[in-house]
Parts: structure tokens; C-alpha cells; sequence
């Protein structure tokens, strides 16, 4: 079995990268916008939103080399916020060559950097050429410490970590579910129950009330999650509860699906915790979990398959141990960590990377082994865990994975090579793998390719069978049901970021899992451009409406990168409409996103003038949060903004799930009222607007009021052919969602949606 799991990573691999290399795939050309050398350092002013260090390569008059810490060059810092790249060259060779060229005319044809893919599978298929044991673990949690420390129960009382709390009953109960499922597996099911293993599953059977009708119980299944209509589960007698209790870890109790989640890591040695974002995965139950590693002395491993990801996740953490007045000392981020991150934390950055930079730091003289083993919480990237961990010389005593279903299961199959307990957070309704290469190609002797494909929630597949050709997990997509069996699998139904009103939405449309917000709504709302030509994926009203509003921010007139472009705004030349921006501009704050699906309309708002570093693709923004989401959605397009195919509607999950406090449309309104049944139509439909247009319409007394009164403050003219934008006051008013405002855009029929097809550039 070994030799063969061994072969099927080494078959994956190789197919790949041949792939790549043959499609000219997975590398990409920095823009190197200048360059000068100091001593022996390379400073790059790179054209770049997102760097990852771990994949860069450099071509020298022809020679192409990797940027790695034990070759000739290695890099020494990245500052995102001055797109500089420094590079330590330890080669006197080639650093005389880039000397020569350094003020050359021939410097842009001869020196070039890359992000390369294929650096980084020749790095995965190395370490799995050093391996020869995988296996899911079989190691609970904790097994090894003298002192397990205690957790809480549902009910207050203290009981032993070793107790199977919501372990939902045997590891050898199934449940089938599909990745739109709405229930839990802990073993069997989320029921919050402390479930005893010995109890008969046909008994319980029969108590089973299903969720979601795309759920499949295996015959072996033990019990549901009750519904608020059906009879709670048996409970097993709990051990009872020592004479003093601990004293509470954190200032903020969980609460109790938290409490459960939290119970089913520490029951059981492989376990997924699915939660929307803002539900706690990471500031409640990671959090607890690694503080009572922390208070036990076990070191533990925290993985994400981005910088970004990465450090959004360390960065929730640090707060919450800041706040316990726990030493920063304990944490370790490896890696190349962002200039952002560096300014902050960096206590706990890579002692390497400072003493490479000279950072005046107590940490940047240790020693770089010695501050490794006195830390108890290491974070990486996944490409960061396969490059270092073979000369790390560490062992954890847990490996927790986050954005786990962005993470491909190839590279969680390095996970399986530790034999420590491992723990998959993450929420399976956003991205999925970005594999290069499509579905339609994987396939025959390239089937081996799949395991690039599918997400690390497929690990327990993948040991299910012996990895031949004609294993059923070759033949599994990114939308499979997800079989669990060893898997435990908690959920977290509640977010604490989103309103209930936007948490109602994305439960119709996404979760379908009883997913609930806060008692106060998350802010939505709307701009309506109207109706425009829409060119190559670009919407030119959006993109001129955008440009308008960020330019009134930073006190510049929008560029008119193109003719067509400044034409944008022209949307009702018979309108003598007013607009005022400034209002909108100060809503949105200092912290804030423009984010569109199409990688076109980015490079259109750029020419428009919206500087480039808030300018994302929804892919692009995976990881990160920010106060306000500026959302340009385009058209209606199969594969990113139709929200019938599961793929689109994960991508405008994740555009939604970055807000922390208000969300703002810029589209065409009445296009997207006529394409029933829409997420973004739906919104749409409970948003308010911003928008005031000469148009009459039906009005509320109110809002009748609210326009009267704008009218009378005298708002900047600012072009006789625009949309109105109301002040930031009127948007605090309560426009009934059905009060939207009539456009003034002639009746069209429904948009109809593109035809599916196999492969886009996003």
C-alpha cells in the first residue's frame, strides 16, 4: 500500500509538471519597473499585488535559477507596500554580470524575474521521494502529555480531555454528505450529544431528522443531529466532573457549537471544523485548542496554503494571546513574512529572515534552532511545510490546516507522512484548488493529475482504496460528496461577522445549513450605473462609477485611460442628475476593496485610475478582510457570477465573506432585477440604495422627505449625465427593500447566460 500511495503522488506530480512545462502554464513574469544594487542585495520596484517567495525564479542573460535560501540567491525581504523585492546574491559571478548590466540598455531583455509553478511541484515531488510512510493518524490528541489539561462541557462542568465529548460516536459510523450539506460528523453526526459508542445504531436510527435532503446516511450511521422537532439523542454517562474546576482560558466563554467543535479536535485525531467566515474557527476554536497546547508544552504546526491566509490567521491569534498577556516568544512564523506582518509581529517572525535584514530585534540574535525549539506554535505556508520540514529537525504534536478546501489534497498528503493528530478548519462553499489543468484533460494515463484537482477534504478518499488508476477517488470532482468515516466533523451555524439578514441570503443561497447572523445587519447596499456596452469582460459604467468615487477620495480626477472609458459615465444624457461622492467616499473608510471576478475589469479600473493595491479578484482576495467591499460584478457569466453553478456561487461567497461591516454594488440594477433567482439579485433586493435619479418612481413619505431635503443642501454637480449617489447621511435612513428605485435603462429581455465551458482565465 505504502509503495503504491508512494507512486500515485510521484505520478501526479510528474504528469503535472509535464503539463505545465508543455502549455507554457504556471509562470508568470514580474513587471521590474527599476533596479539598483547595494553591496550584495538586489532591490527590485516590482509590478506585483501578491509575491509568493516561496516560487520565484531568475533569468540571467539566459540562465534561469531559483530564488532559494540555500542557493546563489535567496530573498531577503518583500515590502508590498513599496513593491520592493530585495534579494541577497551570494555569488560574486553573477552579482560582477548584474553589475555590468545594472545601467545597461540591455538590462530589461537579459535580467527577468518569475513566479514559477513548477519550482514548487519539483519541491512537492522531492519530498515525496524522501518519504515512505503515509497514513491517516491514528494518534489522538494529547495522547502522549502527562497532564491533559481540561476542557469545558456543554453543561460547565469539567471533564477530561480523553473523555470522547462529541466525538459523535465510533470512528467506524459513516456519514455521505454533499459539499452542500447541512450536517455535521464527529464520527457520525454533530448532534452535541456526548454519543457512547456502544450504544446501538439501529436504535438511533430511527431519531435521525435529516437536514438536507443531499445527504446519504451509510447504513452504519449512528445518530443525526436532532431538529427542534425530534427527540435529542441518548447521552453516555459522562465521567464525572473533577472537585475543581480549571479556571476559564479566555476572557470570552465559547459558546456552545464552539464548545463542541473545540471537543470534537481534542476526541479525535482527524478532524474537519466547517464554519462561515466570522463563525469562530479561528479566534475561538483554534485559539482554544492551541492555548491548551501551549499551557501543556506541546508544539503544534498551523498551515495555510497562502502568505495571505497565513497571516490572517497568526494575526487573529496574537491578538487573542496579547490579550492574555501570553509571550509573543511562543508563536514562530517561517517564511518570508509581508512588510505589514514584519512592522507588527516581528517577535514572532523567522530569526533567519531578520538577521538577513538586520532588523534591530532581541529575536533577530537568536539563534535560529534555538528559538525554534522554544516555540510551541510554529506557522508556515504549505509550500513553506514542504520545502522546510525535512531539515526542521521539530515534531508537532498536532497539525492544524486552515482554508483547507483551498488547499490541494496532493500537498495535505505531506501531512500524512508526521503520524500526528491533524486538524482540516476551513469552509468547503468557497474557492476550491486552482488546478491549470482542466477537467477534460485529466483523464487516462493523466488521471493521476486529479489529486491536484480535488481539496485536502478528499484525504480520507484517498486511503479508502489502494491509489490504482481505476480508484473511485480519480474519478471524484471538486463538487463530490464528501464520504467521512474517520473524518469527526463538527459545524459552526452562527457568524458574528454578517448581519442575520445577509446570513439568511447566503444560507438560501450557499450554506443550506441553518446558517444565522447578529440581531444588527450588516450594512448593504447599492450604486445603479445603468445600463452599459459591455466589452471583453469590462464594464466600462462600473469601472468610470468606481473610478469616480475612489478619485474623490484621494482628491484626483479619474484618469480617462480610454475614450470609451471616460464615455462611461454617460448613462442618461436626458437626466440632469446630481451626485454626490464625497458622501459615498467617506462611508467606505481607509479600509477597503474593489473587487471584481474578471481579471479585465481589474485592469480596467486600474487604467481608470483606482490604485492597483485595492484592486482584487475575488481569488486574489481569499484570506484577507477589510472594513468595506466595493463589489463591480460585470455581467452574468456561467462560471463566476451565476450563482445556479456551485463554482460561481463559491466565488461570490468568498467576494461577500470579506466584508467586516458593509458591502456596497456597483451595477446595473435593473440587469440583475431580471435575472431571477440570483444571489446577487437577491442583495440586490434587500440592499439600499444609494443611488437618487430624476426618474419618478414610487416613493415611501419618507424617502420623499430624505430627497427633498438633499435637494435643498445644494449636492455638487458633478456631470449633468451621471447617477446620484446620496450622502452618507441618507444611507443610514431605512429604505424598504421594496422601495428600490425605478431605471430609467429601457425594458431588455433576461440576460441570458453564457454557455458553460471548460476553462477561463479568472
Amino acid at each position: 500500500m505504502q509503495a503504491h500511495i508512494k507512486a500515485a503522488a510521484l505520478h501526479a506530480t510528474s504528469i503535472y509538471y509535464d503539463y505545465l512545462d508543455s502549455h507554457n502554464l504556471g509562470c508568470e513574469q514580474i513587471q521590474i519597473l527599476s533596479f539598483h544594487i547595494d553591496d550584495n542585495v538586489l532591490h527590485f520596484h516590482i509590478k506585483a499585488k501578491f509575491l509568493n517567495t516561496d516560487s520565484l525564479m531568475i533569468e540571467v542573460d539566459s540562465s534561469y535559477m531559483p530564488i532559494v535560501e540555500d542557493g546563489a540567491l535567496g530573498v531577503l525581504f518583500y515590502d508590498e507596500k513599496a513593491s520592493i523585492l530585495a534579494i541577497e546574491c551570494y555569488d560574486e559571478k553573477l552579482l560582477k554580470k548584474l553589475r555590468a548590466l545594472q545601467d545597461s540598455s540591455e538590462f530589461a531583455g537579459k535580467v527577468k524575474l518569475f513566479s514559477d509553478l513548477k519550482f514548487l511541484i519539483q519541491n512537492l515531488e522531492a519530498f515525496f521521494e524522501e518519504s515512505s510512510y503515509f497514513a491517516l493518524p491514528s494518534k489522538a490528541p494529547l495522547a502522549s502529555l502527562k497532564s491533559k489539561p481540561k476542557v469545558q462541557a456543554e453543561s460547565g462542568a469539567a471533564v477530561d480531555s480523553e473523555v470522547a465529548v462529541d466525538s459523535g460516536a465510533a470512528l467506524d459510523s459513516e456519514v455521505t454528505l454533499d459539499s452542500r450539506s447541512a450536517l455535521d460528523s464527529s464520527g457520525a453526526l454533530d448532534s452535541g450529544d456526548n454519543l457512547d459508542s456502544s450504544v446501538d445504531s439501529s436504535a438511533n436510527r430511527d431519531s435521525h431528522s435529516a437536514l438536507d435532503s443531499d445527504v446519504a446516511l451509510d447504513s452504519r450511521a449512528q445518530n443525526a443531529e436532532s431538529s427542534p422537532a425530534t427527540t435529542s439523542a441518548p447521552k453516555s454517562t459522562p465521567k464525572p466532573a473533577p472537585k475543581s474546576t480549571p479556571k476559564p482560558t479566555t476572557a470570552t466563554p465559547l459558546t456552545p457549537e464552539q464548545q463542541r467543535a473545540l471537543n470534537t479536535i481534542f476526541a479525535n485525531p482527524f478532524s474537519y471544523i466547517w464554519g462561515a467566515p466570522g463563525s469562530g474557527k479561528t479566534q475561538a476554536v483554534l485559539f482554544e485548542a492551541l492555548l491548551h497546547y501551549i499551557y501543556s508544552g506541546v508544539r503544534v504546526c498551523v498551515l495555510a496554503p497562502t502568505n495571505a491566509a497565513l497571516e490572517q490567521v497568526l494575526k487573529a491569534l496574537i491578538k487573542k494571546f496579547d490579550a492574555l498577556g501570553l509571550n509573543r516568544e511562543k508563536l514562530l512564523r517561517l517564511g518570508t513574512p509581508s512588510n505589514a506582518f514584519l512592522e507588527q509581529f516581528v517577535e514572532v517572525c523567522d530569526p533567519q529572515f531578520l538577521q538577513k535584514k538586520k532588523t534591530q530585534s532581541l529575536f533577530s540574535a537568536t539563534n535560529p534552532k534555538t528559538r525554534l525549539k522554544e516555540s510551541l506554535v510554529i506557522g508556515m505556508t504549505m509550500d513553506g511545510f514542504i520545502k522546510r520540514y525535512k531539515t526542521l529537525g521539530v515534531e508537532f504534536g498536532h497539525i492544524f490546516l486552515d482554508e483547507c478546501a483551498f488547499t490541494p489534497l496532493i500537498k495535505a498528503l505531506t501531512l500524512t507522512t508526521q503520524s500526528a493528530p491533524i486538524t482540516l478548519l476551513g469552509d468547503h462553499k468557497q474557492l476550491m484548488p486552482i488546478c491549470e489543468m482542466p477537467p477534460k484533460e485529466i483523464k487516462g494515463e493523466a488521471i493521476w493529475a486529479n489529486l491536484f484537482n480535488l481539496s485536502s477534504l478528499f484525504l480520507e478518499d484517498f486511503f479508502k482504496q489502494k491509489p490504482e488508476i481505476t480508484a473511485p477517488i480519480f474519478q471524484k470532482t471538486q463538487f463530490s460528496l464528501l464520504e467521512f468515516s474517520a473524518t469527526a466533523f463538527a459545524t459552526l451555524r452562527k457568524t458574528h461577522r454578517y448581519g442575520d439578514n445577509l446570513a439568511k441570503i447566503l444560507d438560501r443561497h450557499i450554506y443550506q445549513n441553518g446558517l444565522r447572523g447578529n440581531a444588527e445587519n450588516t450594512e448593504l447596499y447599492y450604486i445603479d450605473c445603468g445600463g452599459s456596452e459591455i466589452l471583453d469582460k469590462q464594464n466600462l459604467a462600473e469601472a468610470r462609477m468606481i473610478a469616480t468615487i475612489i478619485a474623490s477620495k484621494n482628491k484626483k480626477s479619474p484618469k480617462n485611460a480610454r475614450e470609451k472609458t471616460a464615455r462611461a459615465g454617460d448613462l442618461n444624457a436626458s437626466g440632469a442628475n446630481t451626485l454626490d461622492i464625497a458622501g459615498v467616499a467617506e462611508m467606505i473608510g481607509e479600509d477597503f476593496a474593489i473587487i471584481t471576478p474578471f481579471v479585465r475589469q481589474r485592469k480596467l479600473l486600474a487604467e481608470s485610475g483606482v490604485p492597483y493595491k485595492h484592486i482584487h479578484t475575488i481569488h486574489g482576495s481569499q484570506g484577507q478582510e477589510f472594513e468595506s467591499v466595493i463589489f463591480s460584478p460585470v455581467m452574468l457569466h456561467h462560471h463566476l457570477t451565476d450563482s445556479r453553478n456551485k463554482n460561481a456561487a463559491h466565488a461570490l461567497n468568498v467576494a461577500i465573506s470579506r466584508i467586516k461591516k458593509r458591502l456596497i454594488i456597483v451595477c446595473d440594477y435593473a440587469y440583475w432585477m431580471r435575472c431571477g433567482g440570483q444571489f446577487l439579485s437577491e442583495i440586490l433586493r434587500y440592499a439600499k440604495p444609494l443611488l437618487v435619479d430624476s426618474a419618478p418612481r414610487a416613493q415611501s413619505v419618507e424617502s420623499k422627505n430624505i430627497e427633498s431635503k438633499n435637494t435643498e443642501s445644494g449636492f455638487a454637480n458633478l456631470d449633468s449625465s451621471a447617477p446620484n449617489i446620496a450622502p452618507a447621511n441618507i444611507a443610514s435612513k431605512n429604505i424598504a427593500p421594496a422601495q428600490n428605485p425605478a431605471n430609467t435603462t429601457p425594458a431588455q429581455p433576461a440576460p441570458k447566460p453564457q454557455q458553460p465551458i471548460e476553462i477561463i482565465q479568472i
